[in-house]
């Protein structure tokens, strides 16, 4: 009887160790294994580490560096940017480069201008490359300007309205663009479902917006586009191609 006991714990004991090593790999324990796995991409699996460090030390700019990106890129942009700030302060190398990103992914879009454009200045200075950086102002830019061209809308009325004069409906200012029937647009008839939108002042380029069931006929309607934008005067505008599902 008190061999079977003793088989019974050391059963039990071995499963205990199994299960153990599979949890102990499955996140990090320590420092060192965060930082590892940071460095490997794995955010979720490093986070909670790199939180315990951060929230007990929080003058601490490495471990709110690395809890903040962690943050960031696991979908917590508003976690992301307490700490990111910290790091900066901190002066800790790269900080900017996501803090930037917090911003921006919080709609802080004048913040995350200036941010790239400081951090784009210091890396210019040590003679670093800074496209990627340069990438993410040009996007936060962008994000501003239209954030700047959105327009409240109240609904004070609703009536039917033909089909052929559906976009007649929509008062939109010259500053924020224009709607179009696909036919309108090219000046062409046919079976064309597809909306086109001509932005304003703000963001000079024209979007196609395409039925899920025309999807094939994406590229096709691209090339039109180009050829149509192909004078002089729009030279400077980069037709897109966005699909509505």
């Amino acid at each position: 009887m008190h061999g079977l006991v003793n088989k019974t714990m050391k059963r039990k004991y071995i499963l205990f160790l199994i299960c153990s090593f599979f949890l102990g790999g499955a996140s990090a324990q320590t420092l060192e294994q965060a930082r590892t796995l940071f460095t490997k991409g794995d955010y979720e699996q490093a986070k909670p580490v790199f939180q315990k460090y951060a929230k007990s030390q929080p003058s601490n700019g490495n471990y709110s560096y690395w809890y903040g990106v962690c943050c960031l890129k696991t979908g917590e942009p508003e976690e992301a940017v307490k700490y990111l700030e910290t790091a900066v302060k901190r002066r800790v190398a790269g900080g900017q480069l996501y803090l930037g990103q917090a911003y921006n992914d919080t709609y802080r879009f004048e913040d995350a201008v200036n941010c790239f454009e400081e951090y784009i200045a210091d890396l210019s200075k040590r003679k670093r490359s800074t496209e990627e950086a340069e990438a993410l102002l040009e996007k936060s830019k962008a994000d501003l300007r239209m954030l700047k061209g959105v327009e409240d809308v109240c609904i004070i009325d609703s009536f039917v309205v033909d089909k052929a004069n559906f976009l007649s409906a929509y008062k939109i200012s010259e500053e924020s663009g224009k709607l179009f029937t696909f036919n309108e647009f090219f000046q062409t008839e046919g079976d064309h479902p597809e909306l086109l939108f001509r932005s304003g002042h703000y963001q000079q380029r024209t979007d196609i917006f395409i039925p899920d069931e025309k999807r094939s006929r994406t590229e096709h309607e691209c090339v039109l586009l180009n050829e149509k934008n192909g004078d002089c005067r729009h030279r400077r505008l980069i037709p897109t191609c966005q699909i509505i599902p």
